[in-house]
């Protein structure tokens, strides 16, 4: 695992690097070949390229860079079957003999294991391959455009992004890879003791206009906790109440779902609308 601590490096990650895909082939491959008569393996593999950015009262505090891979090795002789968890250097040749190393600890371990009576274990081959690809824009870039949307405000959030890889493998030649991209942005916009109003946005496509127009319904929540806060007295009130169903706008255009509440008979919507007495007490 590597971290590197600026924003400066943070440039883009391109989502299909087929570095790390013929990495988790070339283990797989030295996993086929170290097999012994009636063993039977399968092999999951995680990998990320991962920015991540935390920012406090509109500045940044922490910027960095995770870059690690793993992979989890069974071994199976009939009932019997032990797991190696192992991190990989990216190093394909240093990484295949160190997965062949970590089957043959395992099957120094599997005689003293007991079976495993409820072990079941796929009979169809079914491989398959995902990829996600496209290229997330520079973190920096991304974050510099944030705390301009963000300027003037007590501005909190956590920025991650990044391209993550899973990898499954078997001795009866299944292959399974997916790659995808993504982003998440966590933030709050803080008024004063415990006033604060939160948003997110996350998904695969980062959009300098979605962004903008999110932040800019934030502002328009704080300004609404900003206000001062109104204390009820104790008494009776009066408030309407209307079924579930008819919640929609008479206004609502034609369609699915859509209902006419001002064709509904008069007598339902007084009913719809009806005197609630209430005893507040302080």
């Amino acid at each position: 695992m590597s971290i590197h601590a600026t924003t400066s490096d943070l440039a883009p990650v391109v989502t299909d690097d087929p570095a790390v895909e013929a990495l988790f082939q070339d283990v797989a491959r030295a996993l086929d070949a170290e097999l012994a008569a009636g063993e039977r393996y399968t092999a999951w593999f995680e990998a990320e390229a991962s920015d991540f950015v935390r920012m406090n009262r509109g500045k940044v505090r922490q910027a960095g860079r995770v870059r690690q891979q793993s992979i989890a090795v069974r071994l199976i002789q009939g009932a019997r079957h032990a797991e190696h968890t192992l991190s990989l250097t990216g190093d394909a040749a240093l990484d295949a003999r160190a997965a062949v190393d970590a089957l043959r600890g395992l099957r120094a371990a599997l005689p003293e294991l007991a079976d495993d009576p409820h072990l079941m274990l796929p009979e169809v081959v079914s491989s398959t391959r995902s990829v996600r690809g496209g290229t997330l824009p520079p973190s920096g870039e991304v974050i510099e455009r944030v705390l301009d949307l963000a300027r003037g405000t007590d501005f909190v959030g956590f920025y991650a992004s990044g391209p993550m890889y899973r990898g499954f493998a078997n001795a009866e030649g299944q292959r399974n890879w997916h790659a995808a991209a993504t982003f998440s942005f966590d933030w709050s916009l803080y008024h004063r003791a415990d006033k604060a109003v939160k948003s997110l946005y996350a998904g695969f496509e980062w959009s300098d206009s979605e962004i903008a127009a999110r932040m800019t319904d934030a502002r328009e929540r704080l300004a609404l906790v900003t206000r001062e806060a109104r204390t009820i007295a104790p008494g009776r009130y009066r408030a309407c109440s209307r079924p579930r169903r008819w919640r929609r706008s008479p206004r609502c255009s034609a369609g699915a779902g859509s209902r006419d509440v001002s064709k509904r008979p008069s007598r339902a919507r007084s009913r719809a609308c009806r005197r609630v007495r209430a005893s507040i007490r302080a």
